[in-house]
């Protein structure tokens, strides 16, 4: 059975009807993740991590970090920062692996975390708003975070945090959100709700992240802010999660960003395709570099 089909069916018909009552259904779809498994190909990359465990305001996180190995009498610090590595929606920290091998080679130590109610972490409810705490808290306890190299929703508490005050060099945004609107609208359009149940949805999220927290999760609010970090936004023409328009629009606002347009990999699969991730190793690289040189 198509559950796709079957969900838009139930929206498109029952919203005629229920309005209200549909849009709570889909405001529990919008907060609440499900978890799903990682695939063998994430599997050695989990069993190589050293885990750990980081509390943050928002609960504890489920951590998997990865280093080159050294030689006994060297120091067991990474020489040029460490890279971290956000998932989104649904997603998990060994999601992007396929970054894991190149940063070492790059001299990084890498470190990618289960948000909130995402893979190994516990809970049961998430958010951009959550994820960007979550971000910044991992960020203070590993100390010498130089990069964040984030997909989707990550991106989107990326953003938030970089406002907040997150202080590293560079962060690369994988087919990243707009704004809280523009999620909305998107999601409403894929469950294909009727105009009150959109209506409806609007304003439980309006309530539930309050109006100042809801502007937050916009395009970029303090330009002064992000000029100070290098940004790469690479978005899929096809993908049909997030609208490729989502990503160029936020290139658009944040100072000096650079947007990489790709074609044919939608929304998952531009996480392991190797131009991608060669094109985002070079440059973290050169992006950590050069701020090494001006400071």
């Amino acid at each position: 059975m198509d559950t796709t089909r079957v969900f838009k069916s139930a929206f498109s018909l029952l919203g005629q009807v229920v309005p209200d009552t549909m849009a709570g259904v889909a405001h529990r779809l919008f907060t609440v993740p499900k978890r799903i498994p990682a695939p063998p190909r994430e599997r050695p990359y989990r069993d190589e991590a050293v885990r750990s465990t980081i509390a943050t305001p928002v609960g504890d996180v489920a951590v998997l970090t990865w280093s080159a190995a050294q030689l006994p009498w060297e120091t067991n610090v990474a020489p040029r920062g460490t890279v971290l590595l956000m998932h989104g929606w649904q997603g998990r920290g060994s999601q992007l692996c396929a970054f894991v091998d190149p940063l070492l080679a790059r001299g990084f130590r890498v470190v990618a975390f289960d948000g909130p109610g995402h893979g190994d972490s516990p809970g049961d409810y998430a958010d951009a708003l959550i994820f960007s705490i979550a971000l910044r808290a991992v960020a203070d306890a590993c100390g010498d975070v130089c990069a964040v190299i984030a997909h989707s929703m990550g991106g989107a508490a990326t953003n938030v945090a970089v406002g907040d005050g997150l202080d590293v060099d560079a962060v690369v945004l994988l087919a990243p959100p707009l704004s809280a609107e523009t999620v909305t609208e998107d999601f409403a359009d894929a469950l294909q709700l009727t105009s009150r149940t959109r209506r409806s949805l609007r304003r439980r999220l309006r309530q539930h992240f309050h109006t100042y927290a809801w502007q937050r999760l916009g395009p970029v609010q303090r330009a002064a802010v992000h000029e100070k970090v290098a940004a790469l936004i690479v978005h899929d023409e096809d993908d049909d999660e997030v609208p490729f328009v989502r990503g160029e629009a936020l290139a658009a606002t944040w100072p000096g960003a650079v947007l990489h347009i790709t074609s044919g990999l939608g929304h998952r699969k531009i996480l392991r395709e190797a131009g991608v991730v060669a094109t985002v190793v070079d440059f973290v690289d050169g992006a950590v570099a050069e701020a090494i040189a001006v400071s």
